[in-house]
């Protein structure tokens, strides 16, 4: 059961909604709590009921080991063991399902044949739920006070609409919210304003990510076979995965945050209009913001500590200490984000790409573009970070680096005489300016929800610029209603074609 499916539009969520709605009308609020568990148990064991045993042993450990490094810190002992011990139990699993067979494939006395004995199907949403939970030991031993309802635990770990595939969500961004007993609900804007997220989302990911996903895969599949095919057919693929990329998972987030927000829980955002950025740094400060966000707050202050420590033995000069440990902490840190994505070496080469281009950005470049008025400039680093975007990510989609370096020579020696790709091109250009007006001019969904606030942003100091223009300004009125019903209908429409599963569903 997938959010873009008809199962889940017309018959789960509705009936959740209205379980959930009714508790909370006659303040039922520990059952309106195990509502929502048993509901989300049901819709992770819809994919495979085998793992649900796996997250149920990761919220017991956690839930007890959080406050057992809690009652230690109070009692003002060293919770250093406690704590790496905890990290590490949450990583076991997660190396476990997902790296096993990539490790083992790479010593070469191992056959391969061994090694994919340990190709496992990945439990759904494990990188996501263990970044979560580890998260929550790291706060305890920080200040956090662990929490001591098993059930408010369990919520927070299974809430479905960020289970599978995020936001990242720390703690304390959603304790205080699931505190019912003492809350005041406004029924009518929480379902509207979750119901346009959702649905924008779901237009995002049915009509945009799918059609353009149809010209990114044959293209693929034609050079892992070993088929060279022409530069044009090339590029349009490339292209197309940006954008695919881009709508499918900002697409799933959208619909993640709506459906929580008509349960009156708000999630963090996690996407902020990357693609008009200016440079890769910015990129990633507004691309999947709760993965940068945990990297920087949980994995970032513990490498870049030590380098800085051991760099500063050989250098005297502070500004090449700075530069150094920059560089190194910064390629450590994007290692660790492609190889999260994945257990091949085509994450890992795009981790080191975006990890030393980042790097060169923090010590050479000013990142922000504050100081540039001028629009030619501007327009000339978009199309730097477009171009570093599309190359970066053909490695990302690549099955193995030998079809990546193939799709780029494709790309780069401009032969138009080998095998065509039966495109519409036409079609494809049509379609590929919706793209551009969409990701570059067209403001993104949470600046025009405005005063609404369509989901969490402050605490991360993440800026949206406030729209003016009334055409761009949600309000509950005929002409938004007409919009996401025209949105939601030909979403319907599209979805008739048959459901895809999220790119993300794979990390």
């Amino acid at each position: 059961m997938i959010f873009s499916s008809p199962i889940f539009i017309i018959i789960f969520l509705p009936l959740v909604l209205l379980f959930f709605w009714t508790s909370i009308f006659f303040k039922f609020t520990r059952i309106t709590k195990i509502i929502i568990i048993l509901c989300s148990l049901f819709f992770y064991a819809w994919w495979d009921i085998s793992y649900v045993p796996l997250i149920f042993i990761t919220i017991l450990f956690n839930f007890f080991t959080g406050n057992y490094i809690f009652y230690q810190k109070e009692k003002g002992q060293k919770i250093n063991r406690e704590l790496f011990f905890g990290i590490v139990m949450n990583l076991i699993p997660l190396i476990y399902f997902k790296y096993t067979s990539f490790f083992l494939s790479q010593f070469y006395f191992i056959d391969n044949t061994f090694a994919s004995k340990f190709e496992f199907l990945l439990p759904l949403g494990i990188s996501f739920y263990t970044f979560q939970q580890i998260s929550y030991l790291v706060d305890i031993a920080r200040g956090l006070e662990s929490e001591k309802s098993l059930i408010d635990f369990s919520f927070f770990v299974l809430f479905f609409p960020q289970l599978i595939a995020g936001p990242i969500v720390r703690y304390n961004e959603l304790n205080s919210q699931i505190n019912f007993k003492s809350r005041n609900f406004n029924f009518e804007e929480d379902l509207s304003i979750g119901i346009t997220i959702f649905t924008n989302g779901l237009f995002k990911k049915i009509v945009l990510a799918d059609i353009f996903a149809n010209y990114v895969n044959p293209s693929f599949v034609a050079v892992e076979s070993n088929i060279s095919i022409n530069s044009l057919a090339a590029w349009i693929a490339a292209i197309s995965y940006v954008f695919q990329l881009y709508f499918d998972f900002s697409g799933y987030s959208d619909m993640a945050i709506g459906i929580s927000r008509c349960f009156s829980i708000k999630l963090p955002i996690n996407f902020n209009s990357p693609y008009k950025e200016l440079s890769v740094t910015d990129f990633w400060r507004n691309w999947h913001i709760t993965l940068t966000r945990f990297i920087k707050n949980y994995i970032y202050p513990f490498i870049a500590m030590p380098i800085t420590r051991n760099i500063s033995k050989i250098f005297k000069s502070k500004k090449v200490v700075r530069r150094v440990s920059t560089f190194f902490s910064t390629m450590i840190i994007f290692t660790i984000i492609g190889f999260w994505h994945g257990a091949g070496w085509t994450f890992i080469i795009f981790g080191v790409i975006h990890g030393v281009i980042v790097a060169l950005e923090s010590i050479y470049l000013k990142s922000s573009g504050k100081n540039t008025k001028i629009i030619n400039i501007n327009f000339l680093r978009r199309l730097y970070l477009a171009i570093m975007l599309t190359i970066t990510f053909v490695i990302f989609r690549a099955p193995d680096l030998s079809t990546a370096f193939n799709f780029l020579r494709n790309m780069f020696i401009f032969d138009f005489y080998s095998v065509e790709i039966d495109f519409n091109l036409i079609a494809w250009t049509f379609l590929f300016f919706i793209g551009l007006l969409i990701v570059y001019l067209l403001p993104n969904l949470y600046q025009i929800l405005g005063k609404y606030d369509g989901g969490l942003m402050k605490e991360d100091g993440i800026k949206l610029k406030p729209m003016t223009h009334a055409l761009f300004t949600w309000n509950p009125n005929l002409f938004w209603l007409t919009y996401i019903s025209l949105s939601f209908f030909i979403s319907l429409i599209f979805m008739s074609r048959g459901v895809v599963e999220f790119i993300y569903f794979d990390f």
